[in-house]
């Protein structure tokens, strides 16, 4: 259908995919006594499974340049209705409708996991050179699934391009405008 899937790399300080890197997660400052007991501040850590030699030529474009770090990807949107009934009734639409550009809603997590499924089905088949290969194992192939919930927040939270002191400390971290 022509449709892409935009992608944000995720930047990961670590000279090796088996060094992870300490954050904390969760927020600080909550002053409710009952959200306390599961909205609190906690140590976490996080890893990211691809070097620079992994990431196919086309995706070298996503990433900072910058040695020294391993890098995951998330989805930069959330998938369309226009992406899913692509992907889910094997067809594109004749004439897409404006609704069908908004997100995917009201899914329950086995949905996403017969999407995820049936996308990485078509990748595999119609796109492999498209996807990160381990550089010492091209038969290991990577392939789209949801984010841990330490990818996500790492992610939301600006991972690499936030200083480390806020990483650490602060809930909020302004980026730049360009961000």
């Amino acid at each position: 259908c022509g449709l892409k899937m935009a992608l944000r790399a995720v930047a990961v300080p670590s000279s090796d995919v088996l060094q992870d890197r300490l954050f904390y997660m969760g927020i600080s400052a909550n002053n409710e006594e009952e959200r306390r007991i599961y909205e609190r501040r906690f140590p976490s850590h996080i890893a990211a499974p691809f070097t620079p030699q992994d990431i196919p030529q086309a995706w070298k474009d996503l990433l900072p340049g910058q040695e020294g770090y391993t890098y995951y990807f998330i989805g930069k949107y959330e998938v369309s209705e226009h992406q899913w009934n692509a992907i889910m009734n094997g067809q594109c639409p004749a004439a897409p409708k404006k609704e069908d550009a908004s997100p995917k809603r009201e899914l329950s997590w086995h949905d996403v996991q017969r999407f995820l499924q049936t996308y990485n089905s078509w990748l595999l088949k119609e796109a492999p050179d498209s996807l990160p290969h381990f550089a010492n194992n091209p038969l290991s192939i990577g392939f789209v699934r949801l984010p841990t919930e330490e990818e996500w927040e790492y992610a939301a939270r600006g991972g690499s391009e936030v200083r480390e002191e806020d990483l650490l400390q602060n809930d909020i971290f302004p980026l730049g405008a360009d961000q």
